[in-house]
């Protein structure tokens, strides 16, 4: 609920607060060692240390870049309350978790244009044919195919795939960047990618100004990368946002 638009006080009278209190107190009369919280950055610290007395509160802006996934925007405020009184606070927790993730910041594990570079061949032309199968009922074109094993996927401008309506929306994303850049190329910009499932005149979902990526969402929007003219599969994605890529996955 602190996500949302809403003044202070409505929130702090929204229903949800029931559930925030109850949890409160469950943790008081079982006097849980230590309490990590997790919630967005707009809760207000003194409710934290009102619903929590008696414990100190170290707490920090975290996100998915301090873990070395750059490309991911999701700042959270990350809170830790011992109880003094069934644990011994040897070091500040905080400090603890900067130095890990200054390590971890030092890789960048999800830099597009990497990610979209070496995407599998195969895997892409399988998800290409489902979506190709769906959208105009056949099956796709097989000389498409052989070219892409012979020579790549760099070889083939998948937007034939896109809807009428995506087509304008990437138009729309085009002169947009070209405005907001002073007049480069957005399709010679490999870390560009835009999400084509919203109306790009009005809403602008890309990568463009935070170097974060689009929400990922369930609805048939495809990420779209004008560079490498195709669209980041579901595989990239994953992998993109931390998912372990292995044999089980």
């Amino acid at each position: 609920m602190w996500s949302t638009a809403q003044c202070e006080r409505k929130k702090l009278q929204d229903p949800l607060n029931l559930v925030w209190m109850c949890n409160s107190r469950r943790h008081a009369v079982l006097h849980t060692p230590i309490v990590l919280l997790e919630n967005v950055v707009h809760q207000p610290p003194w409710l934290i240390q009102d619903s929590y007395p008696g414990r100190p509160m170290f707490r920090a802006e975290v996100g998915p870049d301090t873990a070395g996934f750059q490309c991911i925007g999701r700042l959270r405020a990350l809170s830790c309350l011992p109880d003094e009184q069934q644990c011994e606070v040897r070091r500040d927790p905080i400090a603890l978790y900067n130095c890990i993730s200054n390590l971890l910041q030092v890789r960048d594990l999800t830099r597009t244009s990497l990610a979209l570079r070496d995407v599998s061949c195969l895997e892409f032309l399988a998800e290409a044919d489902m979506l190709h199968r769906k959208r105009f009922e056949q099956p796709l074109p097989e000389h498409l195919i052989a070219e892409a094993i012979n020579s790549g996927l760099d070889s083939i401008d998948f937007s034939f795939v896109l809807l009428p309506r995506e087509e304008c929306s990437l138009q729309d994303y085009a002169d947009k960047y070209h405005v907001m850049t002073g007049g480069f190329d957005p399709y010679k910009d490999p870390d560009l990618i835009v999400f084509l499932g919203d109306n790009a005149s009005t809403h602008l979902s890309w990568t463009a100004r935070s170097n974060k990526l689009p929400t990922a969402r369930t609805n048939t929007g495809i990420l779209w990368a004008p560079f490498w003219r195709r669209w980041v599969s579901s595989r990239t994605l994953l992998g993109m946002l931390g998912v372990p890529q292995t044999s089980e996955t």
